[in-house]
């Protein structure tokens, strides 16, 4: 892709396009692609979500593949929750933030849909606080699931100077649910990559998610950033 854009000055109008007018070989047999592109754009962008064996897998002009698809794609599989950006969706995803509930004492502290940073698209989920330590994010929960199955919770974040724990969690102990499994990935101060923690063989047929600041009992402050958030189960 990025070869015919230097050569054409320009990507694919078309998938059939690419690699010089012989298509994308990956996009054959049992596997489909959805392709998207912007040439009109500085710099010019693409998007392309490809699906086999009922799992999907995206890609654009930044990033490394990712479960989950190009915003506006249907995806299928695995992903329960596959969002790349905060734009709005218009084939079922999670609306942000409206599927998600505060948690802990971030009331005064959610900075919700912010333009200050994205990993992916020109948005992300924010949390902020600058004066005392906090505890808190936002919570939603995947149900429906089979007990045994793994759960990984995946999201780019990106942390300020002076944050102890920005998080990530999975668990079935809280929020009306009765298992005894909790898993967290804590990043600390000044990071700016993608994340994940998995819960493997779960105990109930729901799971919790939480992402913040300082979840579980822990302290931090500071600026926190979320972006891509991607749930999978196996």
């Amino acid at each position: 892709m990025k070869l015919d854009q230097v050569i054409n000055s320009n990507y694919p109008a078309t998938k059939e396009d690419a690699n010089g007018g012989k298509g994308l070989s990956v996009c054959s047999g049992t596997t489909t692609c959805q392709y998207s592109v912007n040439n009109s754009v500085n710099p010019q962008t693409f998007c392309i979500t490809e699906t086999k064996s009922n799992k999907s897998y995206y890609i654009n002009q930044d990033s490394l593949p990712a479960v989950g698809g190009c915003i506006g794609d249907v995806i299928s599989g695995i992903p329960a929750i596959a969002n790349p950006s905060f734009e709005s969706d218009t084939v079922g995803n999670l609306s942000w933030p409206a599927l998600w509930t505060h948690y802990g004492n971030d009331g005064n502290v959610y900075g919700g849909i912010a333009n200050d940073f994205a990993g992916y698209g020109t948005k992300s989920l924010k949390f902020s606080q600058i004066t005392t330590d906090m505890d808190g994010g936002m919570w939603t929960q995947v149900s429906g699931l089979q007990v045994g199955q793994s759960v990984t919770l995946s999201s780019w974040v990106k942390s300020s100077s002076t944050v102890a724990n920005a998080s990530l969690v999975l668990t079935t102990t809280q929020n009306g649910l009765l298992g005894s499994q909790t898993v967290a990935n804590n990043q600390g101060p000044n990071v700016n990559g993608r994340f994940s923690a998995t819960l493997s063989s779960i105990d109930q047929t729901a799971v919790n998610i939480f992402i913040g600041q300082g979840s579980f009992g822990y302290s931090s402050r500071g600026d926190v950033w979320f972006d891509g958030i991607v749930i999978t189960i196996n």
